[in-house]
Parts: C-alpha cells; structure tokens; sequence
C-alpha cells in the first residue's frame, strides 16, 4: 500500500483514468477515511461508483461532495445522469439546470437535460438544449445523436438522418448513432441502408439483442426471410 497521500490520491487517479475503477474504489475510499472533508476525492469516488452503475452510491457520494463544496458543475450534471438512468426525469432536469447556473458553458450538462426532456415528450424543448449543447461545442457527437433522437420523435426523418451522419463522422464507434441512424433509414424505406448501419451497430455492441431483431425485420423488408427468421432466432441470445 503507498502511504503518503499525494502518491496514493495519484494512484488511484491513474487508476481510474484506465478504467481500473475496482481499484480505485477503495483507494479514493482510504482517501476519504483520512481526508473525510474533502470534496474532490468524494466527487471522484462518486463518479467512478457511477461508472459501474451503482447508481445509489454514486449519488450519495457525489451529493455528500456537494455539501462540502456547492459550486461543482461536473458532479450536479453527473447526478443528474444518474436520475435519469433511474428514471427520475424531473430530477435529473433540476439537477442539469444547477450545473448549467454554474456554468452556462457546460455543453454535457445541456445534452443531459435533452435526454430527460425527451423521456418527458417536451420535445422543443429538447431541441433547444441540443443546439445549444452544439453552439458550444460544434464537434459533440453526443448532442448530435440527441438532436437525431428529437428530430425523430417529431418525426422529421430527413434531418434526423443528417444529425446521425454527423454524430457518425465525429465519433465512428458510437452504436447509438449506427443503431439510430438504421432505425431513421427504415423509415424512409431505404432498407439496404438499413442494413450496413444494422450491421455497423451490432458489430460495436454485439450483446445489444434487440438490434438483431431490428436487422431481421429489414431482411424481411427485402424479402430475404430465411435470414431473417436467423437473425429473429438470436433475439433470443
């Protein structure tokens, strides 16, 4: 164990930082049994339970920071993430505003708000915190993607298709952006399309079974059944 508490809080940084979060769990928790008022380690101890998706610890770690230091921009949006993924729309919302008061620069913060605006069907105004996100930072694929997403919800494919292209050329290994863009390519009946971006997709996250069902259902658009009952078949994987 390194005892001097630079070389171990350095350490554990590095550890995180390669996504050994196992690791750096109980390290950033030593930290805290010696440093307990201290703000950084617990908003770094939150994140990195947030990352295994231990979404309980996460915020009450993130949230104990907080009290300890309000003006964390990085951690409100990070529990407002994790609202979202509890499926606490409002909440997560509140918590996006909090970070944007902080920092109306913060393009992630926007981007999170977008995604429980969606969930929430406030679709304009979802839109609107996409572009901002965009304004702020033209090469987000992420706020790309988002933007796609609303844009399908109002059901204006063809310039849903060109946010995902977008989010495609910024960042390749995106699934969403693959996963989305086959999705709006079936809509407009261009299943060909359809097809490379399903195959794009599931080659980026092979585990994601309901993107095979997806892909079966194009083959069967082309009249290609007997892959597409296989494809079906794998749903079941």
């Amino acid at each position: 164990m390194i005892l001097d508490p630079n070389a171990l809080f350095n350490h554990a940084f590095s550890l995180h930082q390669a996504g050994n979060l196992n690791d750096a769990i109980p390290l950033y928790q030593h930290l805290h049994v010696q440093f307990p008022d201290n703000a950084e380690i617990l908003a770094l101890l939150g994140t990195a339970w947030l990352q295994l998706d231990d979404l309980s610890e996460g915020i009450r770690a993130l949230e104990h920071s907080l009290k300890i230091s309000p003006a964390q921009p990085v951690a409100l949006s990070n529990i407002g993430n994790a609202f979202h993924k509890l499926k606490r729309f409002d909440e997560s919302i509140i918590f996006c505003d909090r970070a944007i008061a902080l920092n109306p620069d913060f393009s992630a913060a926007y981007n999170n708000r977008a995604d429980s605006l969606i969930l929430l069907k406030q679709f304009d105004a979802a839109l609107e915190s996409c572009d901002r996100a965009i304004v702020l930072n033209p090469d987000f694929a992420e706020a790309y993607c988002t933007r796609g997403v609303v844009l399908c919800e109002l059901r204006h494919f063809d310039e849903a298709l060109l946010c995902f292209e977008r989010a495609i050329a910024l960042k390749p290994s995106s699934f969403d952006a693959h996963n989305n863009k086959a999705a709006v390519l079936s809509e407009l009946k261009r299943f060909d399309e359809a097809l490379m971006s399903y195959e794009c997709a599931i080659s980026l996250k092979p585990d994601i079974f309901q993107t095979y069902n997806n892909k079966g259902a194009v083959l069967s658009e082309l009249k290609r059944f007997g892959e597409a009952l296989l494809w079906r078949h794998l749903t079941k994987g």
